[in-house]
């Protein structure tokens, strides 16, 4: 199995980085800026690319302030099965981001790829929380 992996330092409160990666409206600024269903344990969130592409994330546990995590459940092949977290420390001026999606089946070059695209979307989420500008995907 392969896991992707990414450490951040962000000038910013741990919660405005929790709401960004546990509220719909907060995924919009940075990742795609259309994301439906819903933000609880339990409940289902889509993110779409396109009219014709979307991923369904089971959203398996949050830990308020701290935590949030999915698992892949609609997709591309590659990415079902697959599971995402972001896990938040507070370090009072600044926080850390260390951001997993793990469970990958190898390392073809959709996972290179996607490797890639989460560096630039998790560059896009800090600069979203320290400069209230995100580089989302746009539909």
């Amino acid at each position: 199995m392969a896991d992707i992996r990414h450490f951040v330092n962000i000038k910013a409160p741990a919660k405005k980085i929790y709401e960004a990666v546990s509220t719909k409206n907060g995924l919009k600024s940075w990742w795609t800026d259309k994301v439906t269903g819903g933000e609880k344990e339990g409940e289902t969130i889509q993110f779409h690319f396109g009219p014709d592409y979307h991923k369904d994330m089971a959203i398996k546990k949050i830990v308020p302030g701290k935590r949030v995590e999915w698992a892949c459940t609609v997709g591309h092949p590659e990415w079902v099965g697959t599971k995402l977290s972001f896990d938040i420390e507070d370090k009072g001026d600044k926080s850390i981001l260390r951001f997993a999606h793990d469970g990958w089946r190898e390392e073809t070059d959709l996972y290179g790829q996607c490797s890639y695209d989460w560096a630039g979307f998790i560059r896009s989420l800090k600069n979203m929380a320290e400069s209230g500008e995100g580089m989302p995907y746009k539909n």
